[in-house]
């Protein structure tokens, strides 16, 4: 395509390759109406560290694994804290008996001997 050319402007000439993406080349000049310019294509597959969607893959792949362990854990977790309170019911019911207020001074006496009774103490 030659745009029109007036006395003070000079004739443009516009080559667009039909084989590449929106590459436009503009030669002002007649004598660089026949100009090519090399193009490369970067790909990831060429680069040093090879194709993203693999490493994207393995990578989901991974954090899906490490939600499912934080999900076994979390799981441990609440059941290990369900069993502490229960086993603190369990204590405070202990200590509001009767049986446990009664003993209290026979528990005192067996610790003491406890402690004297030890070795090295």
């Amino acid at each position: 395509m030659t745009a029109p050319a007036t006395s003070d402007q000079p004739s443009v000439r516009i080559a667009r390759e039909p084989r590449t993406d929106d590459v436009d080349i503009a030669a002002f000049r007649d004598e660089d109406a026949d100009i090519t310019f090399p193009m490369s294509h970067g790909r990831y597959r060429d680069s040093l560290f090879g194709e993203l969607e693999h490493d994207t893959e393995r990578f989901r792949l991974s954090a899906r694994d490490a939600g499912l362990r934080l999900a076994e854990v979390q799981g441990r977790l609440d059941a290990a804290h369900l069993e502490r309170e229960a086993a603190l019911a369990g204590l405070r019911t202990l200590r509001s008996s009767r049986v446990f207020r009664w003993s209290g001074p026979a528990r005192t006496v067996w610790g003491g001997l406890r402690r004297r009774l030890r070795p090295g103490g």
